[in-house]
């Protein structure tokens, strides 16, 4: 979930996600029809594979198989990078300014 949050952001829809909290309420809902809306899906907000399939139009990878960046023109201040744990257990993200690469806020996706 807050991989589908901060991927948002870099959609240009922190002010319906709010904050990263991996809790899939009203406002991610309403910022997921937005985003599906935007890119020309059914707005059901529900995020299926259509919906991920057009997240990653926009990703790039940094080093293959341990990081990635979610940039979009959609939002002109925030983008995602995505990169393993040091221990290559687990994937972390890191919402960031596209200004500074400043981190705003950061966290885990998944532990394994």
């Amino acid at each position: 979930m807050r991989a589908l949050q901060a991927n948002l952001w870099a959609y240009g829809q922190k002010g319906d996600v709010g904050s990263i909290d991996g809790s899939f309420g009203s406002g991610v809902k309403t910022g997921l029809q937005n985003f599906q809306r935007n890119k020309g899906l059914p707005a059901d907000g529900i995020a299926g594979s259509g919906t991920w399939n057009k997240m990653t139009y926009n990703v790039s990878i940094e080093v293959p198989g341990r990081s990635f960046t979610l940039s979009s023109s959609d939002s002109s201040t925030y983008y995602v990078f995505y990169g393993r744990n040091d221990n290559n257990r687990g994937l972390r993200y890191s919402v960031l300014y596209k200004s500074n690469n400043k981190a705003i806020t950061e966290g885990t996706v998944f532990y394994d």
